[in-house]
């Protein structure tokens, strides 16, 4: 026997959707009564037969409709039933026969208005949320102070017309004035538009009346979230510590204790509060609460776990490539000198700009740490000294105050302290070009300089160009007045010129 094609879509419907209840709402605006024995016992055996005998479920249904068509109170109660089992062409099929028995029955526009937004709600289908509003406004036609289908409607309209949602609520606190929840469900529309600010005005007023007992969870969520967004970390402490203890199985509130304390630099507590995420309590981490775990433990020095949560960070949201730069950083801090090179190199593979200048120096840092290894094979030392000295070179180009990018390139290409080596002396050369106009004050500066001027002297010396060499003596003594090495230098330098 053929199936029939509208049952076989309950069944369908209820495989891909589960048995679930539907989407928990505010007051529905109707009551539903009891079913009788017999037409209970009916409905159980219809969901018993969707999947095994579609047809002959489809006849015990219409028997079921047959006998209740008549009793809107009967409909509600079976619509009901299936509406919780997210049987939607069911329950529809009730809110239509309650709509032709009596088009202005509230509680069957309401029943209606509640089906096709549970549905909206089942299939992210807006369409269903369209014909919600329209129930509930014929509901305000009959009524226009019934409440229930004032607050249906603030719930439809709150993310896709505010304005329309802040009417609502406007004439639901006209009705009922001590009702609290308001300023929750206006919270909820700042929250919603990002005005954060403004959510939190409403959600402070809102909590400071709620009882403990009935806070709103989701509402509680975007009250931290809202404050966090605002980077008021004081009060973000005291608000998700205070709600930690209403749901102490909420990420959300542990997850921004933790963020507080980062932020407002309490270590100790935050050693404490972090635990959320190493311990692993639970499962859905996001990318910021890896990033802030990096930086944390970035911050205390803990080069290992910034590495690690930096990582971690990067595998869940690959779109945040700069994480890598930063894990790679703290790679070479942490000795961990190829898999630094490796990550910055996959690094600015994937910028889809040119990499700034200081990860370039960043990288050229690295570079420097490990290529002076004990351990480093001679082929492998070259390579990464010309990745080095490439990474300074565009780092320089890039920007042309970071005089430090010349200073460590010089020390990069030193590779034999005995030996007079152009590429370091070329370097050098170029770091005082660089630095000539620095401030006289600029100690950093002077001691780059001096490097530079005690290598200069050095190499020269080495080709014996003891002019050249006594040039920079001269220039460094300059400099430095009292530098006791630059006086010498001079000293041996003159000496030796005057005795030839």
């Amino acid at each position: 026997m053929k199936k029939n094609v509208f049952f076989t879509l309950v069944a369908a419907v209820l495989l891909f959707m589960g048995a679930g209840s539907a989407k928990a709402q505010i007051t529905k605006g109707y009551d539903v009564k009891p079913m009788p024995a017999e037409i209970e016992a009916m409905v159980n055996q219809i969901i018993d037969l969707q999947i095994d005998d579609p047809d002959k479920g489809n006849k015990l249904l219409n028997k079921v409709m047959n006998k209740i068509k008549n009793n809107k109170e009967q409909l509600i109660s079976v619509g009901e039933f299936f509406l919780n089992k997210n049987i939607f062409p069911i329950a529809n099929k009730c809110a239509e026969q309650i709509y032709k028995l009596d088009p202005q029955y509230l509680p069957g526009l309401m029943f209606a208005g509640q089906v096709n937004k549970a549905r909206g709600f089942a299939t992210n289908n807006d369409q269903y949320f369209g014909v919600a509003g329209q129930k509930y406004e014929e509901a305000l036609s009959v009524d226009p102070n019934f409440v229930p289908a004032l607050r249906q409607n603030v719930t439809i309209y709150k993310k896709i017309n505010p304005a329309a949602a802040k009417d609502y609520l406007e004439k639901i606190s006209q009705i009922t004035p001590d009702d609290y929840t308001i300023q929750k469900d206006l919270g909820d529309i700042q929250y919603d538009l990002s005005d954060y600010a403004n959510a939190v005005k409403y959600y402070k007023e809102y909590f400071a009346i709620v009882p403990k007992d009935s806070v709103d969870q989701i509402s509680a969520q975007n009250y931290v979230n809202s404050i966090f967004s605002m980077l008021k970390f004081d009060d973000l402490a005291v608000e998700s510590g205070r709600f930690q203890e209403i749901f102490p199985n909420d990420i959300t509130f542990k997850r921004q204790s933790f963020f507080a304390d980062v932020f407002k630099y309490d270590y100790d507590k935050a050693a404490e509060s972090v635990k959320y995420l190493t311990e692993e309590k639970f499962k859905d981490y996001t990318y910021l609460d890896y990033n802030v775990a990096a930086t944390y433990f970035s911050q205390v020095g803990d080069m290992a776990n910034t590495v690690k949560y930096g990582m971690k960070a990067y595998e869940s949201d690959t779109t945040k490539i700069e994480e890598l730069a930063r894990a790679a950083k703290f790679m070479g801090q942490n000795g961990q000198n190829d898999e630094a090179i490796a990550t910055y190199q996959k690094y600015f593979s994937l910028l889809k700009e040119k990499p700034t200048a200081l990860s370039l120096y960043e990288f050229g840092r690295v570079c420097l740490t490990a290529s002076k290894a004990d351990s480093i094979a001679p082929e492998r030392k070259a390579e990464i000294i010309a990745l080095g000295d490439k990474a300074f070179r565009e780092a320089q180009a890039a920007d042309s105050k970071l005089f430090q990018a010349t200073y460590f390139r010089a020390r990069l290409n030193m590779t034999d302290r005995k030996v007079a080596q152009d590429a370091p002396k070329d370097a050098y050369l170029e770091l005082l070009e660089l630095t000539k106009n620095t401030e006289p004050d600029d100690d950093s500066a002077n001691a780059m300089k001096a490097e530079a001027y005690q290598y200069l002297v050095f190499y020269y010396v080495q080709k014996e160009d003891f002019a050249t060499g006594l040039k920079y003596a001269t220039e460094w003594n300059t400099m430095d007045p009292e530098d006791e090495t630059a006086k010498q230098f001079k000293a041996i330098l003159e000496n030796q010129l005057n005795n030839k």
